[in-house]
């Protein structure tokens, strides 16, 4: 399963070199330029959840990433002291140059309470989530951003309490 989502994302990543009307000569300078590091903040009080990231805008519109998720959960949580890491693959379109449609697959390791015999074990996750969000630039190198995502495939083991997510994030 992981193995597809990684193939995927090459697939999409790679796509770039593929595209026929590019005015650039220098093709490695204008990769560069088009990576964009960041990390995301979920808005959450029950746990900390950091996510770094890499994305490339493939077009003015069109943006898709691949990034790492650490969850820590630290209060009011069956999973209080334990963690959660995880990969995820995203993509944004934008409808205008500050609104955007956001699409994301996360691939997780979670801690796992099991009711019946109540021990914790590791399940592997994945989660798909669909939203929007608003992007607004502090400056020519930083933009900030606010997201809300729908968890669409939401269960107990989970990584997330909720199905709405809120998440906060820089790019660079």
């Amino acid at each position: 399963m992981i193995l597809r989502a990684v193939f995927l994302f090459l697939v999409v990543f790679f796509s770039r070199f593929c595209l026929a009307q590019t005015n650039d000569t220098t093709s490695k300078k204008s990769l560069i330029k088009h990576i964009r590091p960041g990390f995301n903040y979920h808005l959450q009080v029950s746990h900390l959840d950091i996510a770094p990231f890499l994305s490339l805008n493939l077009t003015n519109r069109i943006q898709t990433g691949i990034g790492l998720n650490y969850l820590y959960h630290y209060r009011n949580s069956i999973r209080k002291g334990k963690s959660s890491f995880g990969v995820n693959i995203f993509s944004k379109v934008f409808i205008t140059p500050k609104i955007f449609t956001h699409a994301e697959y996360l691939y997780s390791d979670v801690a796992y309470l099991n009711q019946l015999i109540y021990e914790y074990t590791r399940v592997r996750k994945a989660d798909i989530m669909v939203g929007g969000g608003y992007m607004q630039p502090l400056s020519d190198n930083i933009v900030c951003y606010l997201m809300a995502l729908y968890n669409i495939n939401h269960s107990t083991e989970s990584p997330y309490k909720n199905r709405i997510l809120l998440k906060a994030g820089l790019m660079f």
